[in-house]
């Protein structure tokens, strides 16, 4: 004789499968939100990285131009860009080569300064002859801000000494 057995169906494989749908359904979540800040962080370094850049090209761009430092003044003479703020600026008509910027400078996204750090010329950089030769220094900032345009921001700071000559050789 064979037996039947009869199961009671209580709705536990529903329940099972609702429960790992919702652990499914969190880790995905929690992994859309991992890769989005991880897009907010490569796209702040990218900007910082770009800030940055931009602050080093105003430098060279200033160190590359003789008018930009004029050997004229005492310590402490700062020259600037147009329109900087700074109430330490000696003049704000520190131009950029070929009026490169001209528009950012306009927005006062890219200022510049360049202070004159000694008052009297000293004595010049190895390789060049004492007799014919005297050195200026100078400190050069290039600031880059692009904040109110959701950007970023960064200043960079280098010194300068320049040789200047002072007899015929």
């Amino acid at each position: 004789m064979r037996q039947s057995f009869t199961l009671r169906q209580t709705g536990m494989a529903l329940v099972v499968g609702l429960i790992l749908m919702l652990i499914i359904t969190l880790l995905a979540l929690s992994a859309v939100r991992f890769s989005g800040v991880g897009v907010r962080v490569a796209t702040n370094e990218e900007l910082r990285i770009d800030a940055f850049q931009q602050a080093q090209s105003i430098a060279d761009a200033i160190i590359s131009n003789p008018d930009s430092t004029p050997v004229v003044g005492n310590a402490g003479n700062i020259f600037c860009t147009p329109g900087n703020t700074d109430p330490k600026c000696t003049t704000t008509d520190l131009v950029l080569p070929e009026n490169a910027y001209a528009t950012e400078v306009a927005k006062g996204i890219i200022s510049a300064q360049v202070e004159r750090m000694t008052p009297e010329l000293g004595p010049p950089p190895f390789g060049y002859s004492a007799r014919c030769f005297r050195s200026a220094t100078f400190t050069v900032r290039g600031a880059y801000d692009a904040t109110t345009e959701g950007q970023s921001r960064s200043t960079i700071q280098q010194g300068l000494i320049l040789p200047v000559q002072i007899g015929q050789c």
